[in-house]
């Protein structure tokens, strides 16, 4: 069932807010910053849904990324983990480093974990397959 555009962009204006919030205040003594990192996250993951089920035909013809999902699953948090450790080495001294941290971070990652997983599908099928179970 598909979402009203003003549902997705209601829930994603929530998402950049309450993120926007959630590292303003991290900077401060407030007690409920993992409360809110959850709702965070469960925006996040909301919007993403949300956004696959706007866009997914007009996605699909592009360029179809599900067929990566696994091999995105597995090197994900490994790589973001260098990568935020590389950005907050860049951004650090700026106010406003870990939102664009926060926000390129995810785009890096699976920008470089696609363009592997393509390279390794095309010349290295057997290494591909073994190394996502076949899938």
């Amino acid at each position: 069932r598909s979402v009203s555009k003003l549902k997705y962009i209601t829930v994603l204006l929530l998402f950049v807010i309450t993120t926007i919030m959630k590292t303003y205040l991290s900077y401060y003594d407030f007690s409920y910053i993992g409360i809110l990192g959850n709702v965070v996250i469960l925006l996040g993951v909301i919007s993403i849904w949300m956004a696959y089920d706007q866009y997914s035909d007009k996605l699909d013809r592009v360029f179809n990324i599900t067929k990566y999902g696994i091999f995105i699953y597995f090197l994900h948090e490994p790589l973001q983990s260098f990568i935020i450790r590389v950005l907050l080495k860049i951004f650090s001294n700026w106010k406003i480093g870990s939102i664009i941290i926060y926000i390129i971070s995810p785009v890096i990652t699976i920008s470089i974990c696609l363009v592997i997983a393509v390279f390794l599908n095309r010349y290295m099928n057997k290494t591909y397959k073994i190394l996502t179970g076949g899938r």
